[in-house]
């Protein structure tokens, strides 16, 4: 018995929402996007360097709602478990961009702010992140950056709930 050909295979998958040529480019822009978004795990920053998860603790700090910020919320915005949660954020201490101190909440737990350094540095990032974002979207619309921008939006957050265990 012969192999069906490939596109007989994907006509019978019930997720193929989009037409091959369309989902290969939508894959392939996404695979290019790669190197947008990968990072090597130390940044340099001046005379000296930041490690990436150091950064990452920081926006995770920094753009948690009201109220106090623990480990497990840091674990759960960086989407790591506890444990790791727990030593990125011993690395932000020691780097002395996040204080940890007593939970007004529990004796067990921890509250994270950011110390006056990394209220520096966590400016100095997004800083960095929106000229590199202006730089490559200089000669793109309004209308077209507010479309990408929404788009992008709703596919993070469609990525989130999958991401998200049951």
């Amino acid at each position: 018995m012969s192999e069906p050909s490939a596109s007989a295979v994907d006509d019978e998958r019930p997720d193929r929402a989009l037409d091959g040529a369309l989902d290969e480019r939508l894959d392939r822009a996404l695979m290019d996007l790669r190197r947008f978004w990968t990072a090597p795990a130390v940044v340099a920053d001046g005379a000296g360097s930041v490690e990436l998860s150091t950064l990452l603790v920081l926006e995770a700090v920094a753009g948690a709602p009201g109220g106090e910020v623990g480990i497990g919320l840091v674990g759960a915005r960086l989407q790591v478990r506890p444990s790791t949660a727990s030593r990125l954020v011993d690395r932000a201490v020691a780097a002395g961009v996040v204080a940890k101190g007593p939970s007004a909440l529990s004796g067990r737990r921890a509250s994270l702010t950011l110390t006056a350094d990394g209220r520096v540095l966590a400016i100095r990032a997004r800083d960095f992140r929106a000229a590199r974002l202006a730089a490559l979207l200089a000669d793109w619309s309004a209308a077209d950056r507010q479309a990408l921008t929404g788009l992008l939006e709703r596919l993070a957050s469609a990525v989130r709930t999958e991401q998200t265990p049951a």
